[in-house]
């Protein structure tokens, strides 16, 4: 368990490009990272109202990558 929470850490403090390789590798914490994602996207929307745009760019960019290597989205 303090491994997953070793990578958990990792992802939090990764830059969009390991992050994908992370959620790959490590299918068991995917629910973990899914809601990093969320928590930090509205983050963004919160701390700069016109940043909803930017928001929306992360989303659609991370699922655009999902959905590229693996058809998840």
């Amino acid at each position: 368990m303090n491994r997953h929470r070793q990578i958990v850490e990792q992802y939090r403090k990764a830059a969009e490009d390991e992050r994908i390789y992370l959620y790959l590798d490590c299918p068991a914490l995917r629910e973990a990272f899914i809601e990093i994602d969320r928590t930090e996207a509205m983050n963004v929307a919160v701390e700069n109202r016109s940043g909803k745009k930017q928001a929306h760019k992360f989303r659609r960019t991370v699922s655009a990558m999902l959905s590229d290597c693996c058809g998840l989205f």
